[in-house]
């Protein structure tokens, strides 16, 4: 057992310090925080602590409100004030964009900050193994919990009953829903034969929708089968395998900031890459003269074409396929064009498209600033840079959503 120093947190929201030759890392440390540390794992390179003891604490700690905070692979950051969490999040954007996409601070504009730190989640996924709970850190060691504090009411008055259910046939439980909306539902991944109206009798309470998954096959034993969530003036029809942001209140200022981020007029021809359920082209598409979405997710499109006929919007289309596969094969020239790809970021197809395009305007839209600060790399041959927002869209946790605008190099 040693007594060591935290100098800084990495990008993971672990405590860094240096100990002999090597650095260590540690969760639920803090910088300036001297802390007595167990080995848990050495690696070649580095090494993985445990706090055994906090000798001097940071005046930036808080007790997190979760009982479950140290064995739960949930939330990294909730024994971090607010305040803080927000300024480590604004600087780790500045030091990633720095280090590998040599961009310098000022492009990073200040995040956008959550006016609430707990229950905002409108989709958690449960799992089950003869209890009800979540992975811990870095595990697949079960912690049952009896109530998350970043889930939404609505879906901590589901976990309580789903614990009545007979766990032993069942793998996960995913739960989908806002404080905002009436509807929730509820998908069980299950590995047997389920009585189902005893599913029913239990959940019909809490659940205005109940889907059976077994492998790839989903049955809707229980109302319909969407979810609709409400962003701005829109409504969005959501099916049980299509993603969806997990925090409406920070995603329609994410997708406002988009919108005065584009700069897009009436003339304006705009291309939706990775455009899921619609959300994001269809909240635009008031301002342009034209959207056109690609998206991989059949279940995706077809929530979108919905979407678009429940919104009432004429001025656009969805496309269903890979999007570096579209995107060679596309006529299109757009005036401006947005990308939301998932954490693993671009796919090399898409960027040689994006650099040989003439387009005014890139607005990338990114979960995982890694990936971001590569693919800004890369397009800088042909595009400036010149803004990056932060959006904390998961407080409590170390994930932030980043808004990117780049505009065409003058020739």
């Amino acid at each position: 057992m040693e007594d060591i120093k935290i100098e800084k947190l990495d990008h993971q929201g672990r405590g860094i310090a240096r100990m002999k030759d090597k650095p260590m890392f540690i969760p639920n440390a803090l910088p300036d925080e001297v802390v007595k540390v167990n080995i848990i794992e050495e690696k070649k390179k580095y090494r993985i602590g445990e706090v055994e003891e906090i000798l001097l604490s940071s005046d930036k700690r808080v007790k997190p409100i979760c009982p479950y905070f140290e064995v739960c692979g949930g939330c990294d950051l909730m024994h971090l004030r607010y305040e803080d969490q927000i300024q480590y999040k604004q600087e780790k954007i500045i030091e990633i964009m720095k280090k590998f996409a040599h961009l310098e601070a000022e492009i990073v504009k200040p995040i956008i900050f959550s006016e609430n730190s707990l229950y905002y989640r409108n989709k958690v996924t449960f799992q089950v193994d003869n209890c009800v709970g979540f992975y811990g850190k870095k595990s697949y060691n079960l912690t049952p919990i009896a109530h998350c504090y970043i889930a939404t009411p609505k879906i901590n008055a589901v976990l309580k009953e789903i614990q009545k259910l007979p766990l032993e046939q069942i793998e996960k439980v995913i739960v989908k829903t806002d404080e905002r909306i009436k509807e929730v539902m509820v998908i069980l991944e299950v590995k047997g034969i389920l009585e189902e109206q005893k599913i029913i009798s239990v959940l019909k309470d809490v659940a205005t929708s109940i889907i059976l998954k077994n492998g790839h096959k989903e049955k809707t034993i229980y109302g319909v089968d969407f979810i609709c969530f409400p962003i701005g003036e829109y409504q969005f029809e959501v099916s049980p395998s299509s993603f969806f942001q997990v925090n409406l209140e920070q995603c329609e200022k994410l997708y406002q900031k988009v919108v005065d981020s584009a700069g897009i007029t009436k003339e304006d021809v705009v291309l939706d890459l990775y455009c899921g359920t619609g959300t994001i082209g269809i909240y635009i598409s008031k301002f342009a003269k034209q959207v056109y979405g690609v998206e991989i997710n059949p279940d995706a499109v077809k929530n979108a074409n919905k979407n678009k006929e429940r919104n009432h919007i004429e001025n656009i289309e969805f496309q269903c396929g890979d999007c570096g596969k579209v995107v060679k094969g596309l006529k299109l020239k757009p005036d401006i064009i947005i990308v939301d790809p998932p954490r693993k970021g671009l796919d090399k197809d898409t960027v040689e498209k994006l650099l040989m395009w003439n387009t005014r305007t890139i607005v990338y839209v990114s979960c995982d600033p890694i990936t971001l600060a590569r693919d800004l790399k890369l397009l800088q041959e042909k595009y400036d840079v010149k803004m990056i927002t932060p959006v904390d869209m998961f407080p409590n946790t170390y994930h932030v959503e980043c808004v990117s605008v780049l505009s065409r190099k003058a020739q």
